[in-house]
């Protein structure tokens, strides 16, 4: 009903809103189709909308498997000066995507090699306090950026900091390759540091817990609940590992009771929340 709407005001977002929707829905040609009317009336919209609208179609021929046409857009952006800030750290990302895709694609030249991946670290090195750093990681993980040595140096470089931002997504990042990789020697080392100098990092907790797991799934519950003893115990996600390490160990009724308490204080917190 809101696309039926003539006030641009309104429809505009709505039109934002329902392409990125059927991105999600696995609908790229429908949501290039709702952008392209923003795109091609900048006079109509805000630079913000006008991004998002090339944002979504550039990734809409990502999705088709189509980097070049991506690029074209993402490239495009970049060299306007008047984009929003966050608009253009995501246009910058995406065209650091769309050229490693090409890449491996065999479609650029020598001199090209290395691009995506060149514009991706530098961005990290350039901007640890960015809000977009994980979707920067996650771009160079996805895309096995760091089966390379050089990029793989680099990450070991910023995990061995003590950037306040930068180093807790290393962290986060090496202790997923080794989990990958079947390395876990340096697996205690990540816990511990996340503990004792990022705890209050978003992606602390949630680095601990995939170790723990980890340790669950190759039976070694002894290094296991060791670990598990330095976490806060009244944590809803600690006591849920707990019922893993109970039940790891074969005492499903304790396992049980575990579950049942986490989900209880889960249920509570939410509805406090509400």
């Amino acid at each position: 009903r809101l696309l039926e709407m003539p006030d641009p005001q309104t429809l505009m977002p709505a039109q934002i809103a329902l392409s990125a929707l059927n991105l999600h829905d696995g609908n790229p040609e429908e949501a290039k189709s709702l952008v392209s009317g923003i795109i091609d009336s900048p006079g109509k919209a805000s630079p913000q909308l006008v991004g998002m609208a090339k944002l979504i179609k550039s990734k809409a021929f990502m999705d088709e498997d189509n980097p070049e046409e991506a690029l074209k857009i993402l490239t495009s952006m970049i060299s306007e000066n008047s984009l929003p800030p966050k608009i253009m750290s995501m246009a910058r990302l995406g065209a650091a995507e769309a050229e490693i895709s090409l890449e491996k694609k065999g479609k650029v030249n020598e001199a090209e090699k290395g691009t995506g991946e060149d514009r991706l670290l530098n961005f990290i090195e350039t901007q640890p306090d960015s809000p977009f750093l994980p979707e920067a990681f996650k771009i160079l993980h996805t895309t096995k950026a760091f089966a390379d040595a050089r990029a793989y140096e680099k990450l070991q470089e910023w995990a061995k900091g003590e950037q306040p931002n930068r180093t807790p997504y290393a962290l986060a990042m090496m202790a997923r390759l080794m989990i990958e990789r079947e390395e876990a020697s340096q697996l205690p080392e990540i816990f511990t540091r996340m503990g004792q100098k990022f705890s209050v990092h978003k992606i602390a907790r949630d680095t601990q817990y995939l170790i723990l797991q980890y340790r669950y799934d190759h039976k070694l519950l002894e290094e296991a609940e060791k670990r598990l003893n330095q976490l806060p115990e009244d944590a809803a996600k600690t006591i849920f590992m707990k019922g893993g390490l109970h039940y790891a160990k074969g005492d499903f009724w304790k396992a049980g009771e575990s579950y049942d308490k986490a989900f209880e204080d889960l249920s509570f917190t939410k509805g406090n929340m509400e």
